[in-house]
């Protein structure tokens, strides 16, 4: 059986940030750092928390089937996980936020983790969309007991991001929320794999805004001292700021993560903003143009 005593140094991102003062929705994010020349960016950027992808492929020039740094469909990369890690160590500047596409990617990447155990000093994130969600989402989840299972026997002190699959995008779903059965059904999971290690929801930020009398259930968890909310939204649409506002008053900034384009940041900032516009010729375009890659997220 694989250790199960993950690196005791490994902190959570309070703790490596200080300077944000407890405050998570200063945290800053770079998506997609799957190649090098990304890797290379975010750090020049002093991006705090690097989000990358994990499949089972093959890294370029080799034929062994191993983890590496890729979103589905592609199965090949010029940096396996093997890699990400060594520069992430190297760099000791940044949280890392893996997200397994698949069931089978899971072992191997966490095997690979453990080697690296003592030199992990920076927060380490596990993530998979384990649940159908909203809108009546069809996609295919990752096997939410195998996923949770797996990562609290071979890597419990790292922080799980257990998420949903959503359905969402203009012009043919334009509205939903996390239905209470959506709340219920996460945290039975979490309670069946007796998890009580740190646990971040990615939700959805147009969805998130309009479920504001659902999402802080999800917070209590008996069993689970540190519990957050990682709020996502991967292009910019037009989302009901003031709901949205609301939710973050509710949760607290301590307990609220904003992976969100600048564009909206600026108006959660802001201290008259409403609702985002959506009669900008920009920003109803964005809506059309993002649709097809929102709309089976």
């Amino acid at each position: 059986m694989m250790n199960t005593e993950a690196s005791r140094t490994m902190p959570d991102v309070r703790e490596y940030f200080p300077d944000i003062k407890g405050d998570l929705t200063k945290v800053t994010w770079a998506h997609a750092v799957n190649n090098k020349e990304l890797f290379k960016k975010a750090l020049a950027d002093k991006l705090m928390m690097l989000e990358a992808d994990v499949v089972l492929g093959n890294k370029i020039g080799s034929t062994e089937e191993i983890p590496i740094m890729a979103h589905p469909p592609s199965t090949t990369s010029e940096m396996s996980l093997e890699d990400f890690l060594s520069n992430a160590i190297i760099a000791n500047s940044c949280g890392v936020k893996l997200d397994f596409k698949s069931i089978e990617v899971l072992e191997p990447s966490l095997k690979i983790l453990q080697n690296h155990k003592d030199n992990l000093t920076f927060p380490v994130w596990l993530n998979a969309d384990i649940l159908s969600g909203p809108v009546n989402s069809t996609a295919l989840p990752v096997d939410a007991d195998k996923f949770l299972s797996i990562c609290a026997r071979d890597f419990p002190l790292a922080t799980l991001s257990p998420g949903w699959k959503v359905r969402y995008g203009a012009p043919n779903i334009t509205s939903g929320r996390y239905e209470p059965e959506h709340i219920t059904s996460m945290k039975e999971a979490l309670a069946r794999n007796n998890i009580i290690q740190p646990v971040t929801f990615p939700v959805q930020a147009i969805l998130a805004a309009q479920s504001i009398d659902t999402l802080p259930d999800l917070l209590n968890m008996s069993r689970i001292n540190d519990t957050t909310l990682t709020i996502w939204l991967s292009e910019v649409e037009a989302i009901n700021i003031t709901q949205l506002k609301k939710l973050i008053d509710i949760v607290g900034k301590n307990r609220v993560y904003l992976d969100l384009p600048e564009s909206i940041m600026d108006q959660l900032s802001s201290s008259t903003s409403r609702v985002a516009p959506t009669t900008s010729m920009g920003l109803v375009l964005g809506v059309v143009l993002v649709a097809a890659a929102s709309y089976f997220f």
